[in-house]
């Protein structure tokens, strides 16, 4: 079993999915464009993969990273994209301020907080976001919506090409 248990894969729903939420997760939503690379968490010491494995990067990347919170997102060539904060039993709407409010004293040029829209209606808000975002992978994600590692029913990864990769 992983040192973090609680980072598990998220699984990636598709089309055929989206069903559910239209009948079943009415509400508030935030959706921002899925940052390219590898998924990666920064634990406040330092970058592991979903499974727990460390991912070794030279100090001067990380040095500047926050050792007192913890960052769900990519690292894609020099750069690592934050999409998440990582805090148990806490709502993504409050994840959300504690990100901005992180971002606002963010001190490493390494670090790029991702920028969250709010989309009240799913339903009419999935094509518009489609036509807006054509060339991106979206990410669509429930104000309420607890920080469990799988957030099945609760997050979504649109994606503009369904692969098998």
């Amino acid at each position: 079993m992983s040192k973090y248990p609680f980072w598990k894969t998220q699984k990636n729903l598709v089309v055929d999915d989206i069903h559910y939420v239209y009948n079943n997760c009415e509400g508030k939503w935030y959706y921002t464009k899925k940052p390219k690379g590898v998924r990666a968490i920064w634990t406040g010491e330092k970058f592991i993969y979903e499974n727990g494995d460390e991912i070794v990067l030279p100090e001067e990347f990380v040095n500047n990273f926050p050792k007192e919170t913890a960052f769900d997102g990519y690292l894609d060539g020099e750069m690592y994209y934050v999409y998440d904060v990582p805090q148990r039993d806490v709502n993504f709407e409050e994840r959300l301020k504690r990100m901005n409010f992180i971002k606002s004293k963010n001190k490493s040029p390494f670090i790029i907080f991702s920028e969250y829209h709010t989309a009240h209606n799913i339903k009419k808000y999935v094509p518009k976001i489609f036509i807006e975002n054509n060339s991106f992978d979206i990410i669509l994600t429930h104000s309420l919506s607890l920080y469990l590692g799988t957030r099945v029913k609760h997050t979504i990864i649109l994606k503009k090409n369904i692969s098998t990769d």
